[in-house]
């Protein structure tokens, strides 16, 4: 096995091919999709699928009875993957293409030969938007779909809890760091304004064992995935709570 396969088969990809449950609803609501529009337009229709990773939504589209589907994938391991899997179980129905689902052009020399009739995809992280997938859709709704596309996720929801946590205060604060017993960590006056950089620690909230909610659950944000999408920005909502707020869980 060479270094690209080793790095696939390490990757998340295997784990979401075998989450069973998350593939039947991805299934049902695919299959339940494409047979509406055949009942509605008199026609299979044609799909894309942003993020196609081994090809899987392409062929649970093809089988639900697509025209014909067109997959961007950006890691060309997975691609060439997809090229293989998708060849030998649909034959020349779907098309594999190694881009940026906003690299495709639409056209007689571009990627597809006319705008898709429908958007699979899952582009999304545990926090919902961390893979782009607003940026893509964006491009995918003013470039690559008709008006009023069929989606598949349609939309979803993001929800909130503010908690406190000693350890991601420890992530900010380092005004109690030592470099051993007894020697602080110097620092500028001015540096408790300091925030840090802008990366995000990668962690689950069940990994936290001190946290502490703070709050209820809240709604922050809905998204309709086929719609036109709020402008970027950033949102603001007033929750009481009891405390300090050191951190929120979404």
């Amino acid at each position: 096995m060479c270094l690209d396969e080793d790095t696939t088969s390490m990757s998340q990809m295997t784990s979401m091919l075998h989450d069973a449950s998350r593939n039947t609803k991805y299934e049902t609501a695919i299959t339940k999709a494409i047979q509406a529009f055949i009942q509605e337009h008199g026609r299979p229709p044609v799909v894309l699928d942003i993020g196609q990773g081994t090809g899987l939504l392409s062929m649970l589209a093809v089988r639900a009875g697509a025209e014909d589907v067109y997959g961007a994938e950006l890691y060309e391991p997975l691609a060439q993957i997809a090229r293989e899997v998708t060849t030998l179980n649909c034959g020349d129905r779907i098309k594999v293409i190694a881009k940026r689902s906003t690299d495709l052009r639409v056209g007689e020399s571009g990627d597809l030969p006319r705008r898709a009739d429908m958007c699979i995809n899952e582009i999304y992280d545990s926090a919902l938007l961390g893979e782009g997938c607003l940026p893509a859709f964006r491009h995918a709704l003013a470039n690559l779909l008709v008006d009023k596309p069929v989606m598949v996720p349609a939309g979803a929801e993001v929800h909130g809890v503010l908690l406190s946590s000693k350890f991601l205060r420890s992530r900010h604060d380092i005004s109690t760091a030592e470099f051993s017993e007894g020697v602080p960590v110097a620092r500028n006056p001015r540096a408790a304004a300091c925030r840090g950089g802008r990366r995000a620690l990668p962690l689950q909230g069940a990994e936290l064992e001190d946290a502490v909610n703070l709050s209820e659950p809240f709604h922050a944000l809905s998204f309709r995935f086929g719609e036109s999408f709020p402008e970027e920005g950033c949102r603001s909502r007033k929750v009481c709570v009891p405390g300090r707020k050191q951190a929120m869980e979404s």
